[in-house]
């Protein structure tokens, strides 16, 4: 007669052990600096069959299972100086949760590096004039570089600042989903359907970013800049949803984005008074000297 055999369950332990890198580059050379190590531990049951009347302890552990990799981790490479490293230091530290989100898209283990600089000017390649901010991706490396402009950055408003950076980190987070490796990703491929019925990046941000950057700038004044924030309310009353999304399309009214031209005319002079408002906020940063 067969062996009587009932099923039991055990744990198994699975652990990840991760090795995480940074490179430095001196001149042309680039070598990896160990940095520290990281270890995700995960344990299941699994059955197993035992004899009739024998028992295993469900708590006994009958399986240690480890896997090791080496990483290389991403990090976003802050140059900027002043006014806009303050802003962004600002938004890296304190921003609401699609600002983390965004950042955290360069971070750790990303395909791609960000480099951000302070320039003294910074001009448009199509039409040569100066303009707050660009971000530039050629395809023959993982690095992206912003450049925020320090003339504009000091000229302006606080939050106005706050938003050319953001706009800007919006920019690489599009390069990102329009470029990356991973072609499986749903939210890559949701992205690039949209993005194709617009035709550029400004026409996508007009479209898919202006509520999150509205409620990103909303947070950031009320949380952030808290003095120009009582400023305001003191003058004009609590600030609107309209008065935030009128700054988020800053940058965009100007190139007649669909989704701009796409308002009723009521909306867009609502939004272009509101504007009017933002030169009047404070120059001045919570940051030390």
């Amino acid at each position: 007669m067969p062996e009587c055999t009932v099923s039991e369950h055990v744990y198994t332990v699975y652990s990840n052990y991760t090795d995480h890198y940074k490179s430095v580059t001196v001149g042309t050379y680039t070598h990896y600096t160990y940095v520290y190590t990281s270890v995700e531990t995960v344990m299941i049951t699994e059955p197993i069959s035992v004899l009739c009347g024998e028992s295993e302890d469900s708590y006994d552990i009958i399986k240690r299972i480890s896997t090791y990799r080496d990483v290389v981790d991403v990090q976003i490479t802050n140059e900027l100086t002043g006014k806009a490293k303050c802003l962004n230091d600002l938004l890296d530290k304190n921003g609401d949760s699609f600002v983390k989100n965004l950042l955290a898209n360069f971070k750790g283990t990303s395909e791609f590096d960000i480099k951000i600089v302070s320039k003294d000017k910074v001009f448009s390649d199509e039409t040569k004039e100066e303009i707050n901010g660009k971000t530039m991706y050629d395809r023959s490396n993982p690095l992206m570089t912003i450049e925020i402009s320090t003339s504009r950055t000091n000229e302006h408003a606080a939050l106005e600042g706050a938003r050319t950076i953001l706009h800007e980190y919006i920019h690489a987070d599009m390069y990102r989903k329009l470029y990356t490796k991973d072609v499986t990703n749903i939210e890559v491929l949701d992205f690039k359907k949209t993005y194709e019925a617009y035709g550029n990046q400004h026409g996508a941000i007009g479209a898919l970013y202006i509520d999150s950057m509205k409620e990103a700038l909303k947070a950031f004044h009320r949380n952030v800049l808290t003095d120009d924030y009582n400023k305001y309310t003191n003058y004009y009353g609590t600030p609107t949803d309209a008065f935030y999304e009128a700054l988020a399309w800053g940058g965009l009214r100007d190139s007649n984005v669909k989704a701009w031209t796409d308002l009723p005319a009521e909306k867009k002079a609502t939004i272009e008074a509101l504007a009017n408002r933002v030169p009047l906020l404070s120059k001045t940063v919570p940051c030390p000297n």
